[in-house]
């Protein structure tokens, strides 16, 4: 049965460390680039308000990746848990078996 969930297990924490490595290049590639051309002085409010949209979705997505990743870490660490306790219960049913 473990060997089953343990499968799912690193496939999910796979899935999201992927999807989290995705979204830091996105996130370096965005900050690499030139912004774009910012509207004349006479518009210096609507610059403003386009600034402030530009990071709060650099904010959100960098908040994103985090989490995936921090998610990937946990799926991980569950994984690794399940397999010790497999472990540990193979070894268990070895002792009962041979005494």
């Amino acid at each position: 049965m473990t060997r089953y969930v343990l499968a799912d297990l690193e496939q999910v924490g796979a899935e999201l460390a992927r999807r989290a490595g995705e979204v830091a290049a996105w996130l370096d590639a965005a900050a690499g680039r030139a912004p774009p051309a910012m509207p004349g002085a006479d518009q210096a409010e609507l610059a403003a308000a386009i600034a402030q949209v530009d990071l709060a979705c650099y904010q959100a997505l960098s908040a994103a990746a985090a989490r995936l990743t921090s998610a990937a870490e946990s799926v991980s660490a569950c994984a690794d848990a399940v397999r010790a306790v497999d472990a540990a219960l193979a070894e268990r049913m070895c002792r009962w078996t041979d005494g």
